[in-house]
């Protein structure tokens, strides 16, 4: 089974080769080169939003802990 950039590639590479119709009539709100896009920008866009809370979350994790290892030294004297 592809994952979704596999199957966004395929797609964008079937209108390369010529080997697809178009699946849509000319009323079709996206054709598939523009779905293909469409989800590629939208699984890069929530990779980014992932990786920006994976960030901040370790980063608060860090602070918590160097607090909490400074508060242990303070109390010590």
């Amino acid at each position: 089974m592809p994952t979704i950039v596999q199957f966004s590639f395929q797609l964008l590479e079937s209108l390369e080769d010529g080997n697809v119709r178009e699946l849509w009539d000319s009323n079709a709100i996206l054709g598939i080169e523009e779905l293909s896009i469409q989800m590629l920008k939208t699984l890069f866009e929530v990779h980014e939003m992932a990786r920006n809370e994976v960030i901040t979350t370790v980063t608060n994790g860090f602070y918590y802990y160097e607090n909490t290892l400074l508060e242990k030294i303070v109390n010590r004297n």
